[in-house]
Formats: structure tokens, C-alpha cells, sequence
């Protein structure tokens, strides 16, 4: 029978560094479940998830050109402060299906005789997922700085410019550092160059798996 594994949560707000973090521990490894791609897969076409959402929010959150979930305008329906309404609909449908899924994904990598996995999802907190963690790690980053990394980061994945406005609205959408940070376990600041975020996140590691009586060459 595979030893219970062990399990970590690395949240964060929107662009605060949770990806980089996790990186380091794959280059190291360790295996990682980014929940957040999951939950793309929950409204995928032809899956009760994707019929709960258009149900839920209506046609106009397809792309017109394919019938899919256009991830744009479902964020245009959901972020801000006037669509917590539209938020917390979708969150009752994916949150519980993500969940199901990374649990999945644990047991597998627990039948695997994997020790240690890393759960990488920024609304981790607001579903409730620490009560069946072991450990959270929360990202943060200062909110001006979040604003300008999602800004650029927007840039780059469409190739269209995202207003300060908007990229406030994405964050206002979600819980503060201040807030997250009352329910981790270890808070990493990735407020810096990603050279010395990789050491701060392999010195964290040593200490978990050293409180595991885990060993290894990092």
C-alpha cells in the first residue's frame, strides 16, 4: 500500500508568482497539480461543466466563431466588483469540479509512492481546499507590482493592452496578501529578481521535507 502522501498548497493572487515558484520545484522533481488548468478543463465543450456555465451565464460567454467559452468575456462577466454576483456562480461550478479532479490527480501520484505534491492554485483559499492540505505556501507580491506584471503578462498571452482599471478590477476580485497570508503556513515575497526567488523556494523546501524527514540535493 503507497504511503500517505503529503500535500502542499502554493496560492496567490493573479500575477503574484505562484507559476515561478512552482517551476523551481518541477525542475527539482517534484511533482505539481496546477489546478487552475484544470478548471479549464471543467467547461471544456460537451462536459456537464461547460452546460452549467452558459446555463448559469448565458450564451454570451461563447466565442461566436467556435461555441466555446471564450475565456475574455467570461472574464469581462465575473471580475470587478459589480459582477460578484456572476463570480461566485461560477465559482459554485468549477471550484467543487476542480476539486474533485486534483484530489484525482493526488491519489495518483500517492499510488505512484510520490511523498510530497504541490497544489498550485490561486483561489485555494476561497474554496476551502486548506482543510484538506497539509501545508499552504501563499505568493505575494506588492499590489502595484501584481498590476503592472498583469498588465504586461495580458500583453504578451493576446496581444492586447489591458487597462490599470481592469487589471484593478481582477484583483479586487480576490482576496488581499493581508488575507491569505492569515491562513498559510509559509508566506514566500517574489517582489524580486526570480534568481533569489528560486533560493528563498529551495530553502523553504529543505525545511519542509527536512520536517518530513525527507533528504534532498537541491
Amino acid at each position: 500500500m503507497a504511503s500517505r502522501i503529503f500535500k502542499v498548497g502554493v496560492t496567490g493572487g493573479i500575477a503574484a508568482g505562484k507559476s515561478t515558484v512552482c517551476k523551481v520545484l518541477r525542475s527539482k522533481g517534484f511533482k505539481t497539480i496546477e489546478a487552475d488548468k484544470l478548471g479549464h478543463l471543467v467547461y471544456a465543450p460537451n462536459t456537464v461543466g461547460f452546460d452549467k456555465v452558459v446555463a448559469s451565464l448565458g450564451k454570451g460567454v461563447l466565442n461566436e466563431s467556435n461555441d466555446e467559452i471564450d475565456r475574455a468575456k467570461l472574464g469581462a462577466m465575473v471580475f470587478g466588483p459589480k459582477n460578484t454576483v456572476a463570480m461566485k456562480k461560477l465559482t459554485d461550478i468549477l471550484w467543487p469540479a476542480i476539486g474533485e479532479l486534483t484530489q484525482t490527480q493526488i491519489k495518483e501520484f500517492e499510488q505512484q509512492g510520490e511523498k510530497i505534491v504541490f497544489v498550485e492554485a490561486h483561489g485555494l483559499i476561497e474554496a476551502g481546499w486548506q482543510n484538506f492540505l497539509d501545508e499552504v505556501w501563499t505568493v505575494s507580491v506588492p499590489r502595484s507590482v501584481a498590476i503592472q506584471r498583469l498588465i504586461q503578462r495580458h500583453k504578451e498571452w493576446t496581444g492586447l493592452d489591458m487597462t490599470t482599471a481592469e487589471a484593478e478590477q481582477r484583483l479586487d476580485s480576490q482576496l488581499s496578501n493581508e488575507e491569505r497570508a492569515k491562513y498559510a503556513d509559509v508566506v514566500i515575497d517574489s517582489n524580486r529578481p526570480k534568481e533569489e526567488t528560486e533560493v528563498i523556494v529551495l530553502e523553504q523546501l529543505q525545511k519542509t521535507l527536512a520536517n518530513l524527514g525527507e533528504k534532498a540535493a537541491l
